[in-house]
């Protein structure tokens, strides 16, 4: 009987030797497997990390070279920009734009000379301008449509209307203040021996291709003309 128990106590003995030598042997070969899963999921986040880092950079250049472009820019133009580009034209041409058909019918460049002196008590030099001679009729029977125009030409540079120009051009009337086109109204084109015109400041020597905008904010969109000087 103690002869058994004594066998039993050194088979015992012998398998738990073997299972802690097979355990040692598996923990010492999953040990870099381990370490290594570990370097990869640390990269895996300091890759994540940086992309994202990347990513909210090149969100925030975009915002921030956008804001610096249009920093200046007025709210005529900042209202302009936003609208949806409904018709384009040319011209001479007529386009429809809702219940708006709007007719560029011709365009002029001259100069005036402004009463206002220098420093020296002494006239200043004349000044350029642009004219957009435009006819627009409002063919809603009950909708009231609101306008605004911009001049843009290829150098990037953007001309607001000069509503004064027109007290030193004879023969042209300004297109008027009134932002309103009242339904089955027609404006601009020409009333009496005078024109009707958009009038914008002079325009720079270098450019050679205008942009004529002409805004609904009714309808938020917006008719494009090109010109070529």
């Amino acid at each position: 009987m103690e002869e058994l128990k004594n066998k039993l106590k050194e088979k015992t003995a012998n398998l738990t030797f073997r299972v802690r030598g097979i355990y040692a042997s598996l923990g010492g070969k999953s040990a870099p497997l381990y370490q290594k899963a570990l370097a990869n999921k640390k990269k895996i986040l300091i890759g994540f990390i940086a992309a994202m880092v990347l990513a909210g950079i090149g969100a925030s250049s975009f915002y921030l070279l956008k804001w610096w472009k249009y920093r200046n820019e007025s709210p005529t133009f900042s209202a302009i920009r936003k609208g949806e580009l409904a018709a384009t034209g040319a011209v001479g041409s007529k386009v429809i734009m809702g219940d708006l058909e709007i007719t560029l019918l011709d365009t002029m460049e001259g100069t005036y000379h402004p009463l206002e002196v220098d420093e020296n008590f002494k006239r200043v030099p004349p000044r350029g301008y642009f004219g957009a001679q435009v006819m627009i009729f409002n063919t809603a029977y009950n909708e009231k449509e609101f306008l605004l125009f911009g001049l843009t030409d290829d150098l990037g540079n953007q001309y607001e209307r000069d509503k004064e120009i027109d007290f030193y051009v004879d023969g042209a009337r300004d297109f008027g203040p009134a932002r309103e086109i009242y339904p089955r109204t027609i404006r601009g084109g020409d009333i009496g021996s005078e024109k009707v015109y958009l009038l914008f400041p002079a325009i720079d020597p270098g450019a050679k291709k205008l942009q004529l905008i002409v805004m609904s904010e009714t309808q938020n969109k917006k008719a494009v003309f090109d010109i070529e000087r």
